[in-house]
């Protein structure tokens, strides 16, 4: 549900973030507010208030700086349309076939 609460105030929430990122509970972003932000949505008829209150700042040094440096480049990667394959990053719409390459095969054989 907090998610749907989430989209309905995108427009409200854009006005005081310039970039944010919404994860579980936590909105992440690099824009620092220090009066509680209250946006306002409603959902199949039910009036819903979300306050949003600047909690801390996350510095190099925190367990969750790691967290938020993952969710921030997946979201990135989705943005970007890269998909992942192991450990490697592409865009499937700029690959370029490469005639006469067989990958997985013996090279040795014709």
């Amino acid at each position: 549900m907090t998610g749907q609460i989430i989209k309905e105030c995108r427009d409200q929430l854009k006005e005081k973030f310039s970039f944010y990122i919404p994860f579980h509970s936590n909105l992440y972003s690099h824009d620092l507010v220090n009066d509680e932000i209250i946006c306002k949505a409603t959902i199949e008829e039910q009036e819903y208030s979300l306050t949003v209150t600047f909690s801390k700042n996350i510095d190099n040094n925190d367990p969750e700086t790691f967290t938020f440096y993952a969710i921030f480049f997946k979201k990135m990667m989705k943005f970007l349309t890269f998909e992942q394959v192991g450990r490697n990053c592409y865009n499937p719409k700029q690959s370029v076939t490469i005639q006469g390459i067989k990958f997985g095969q013996d090279s040795s054989q014709p």
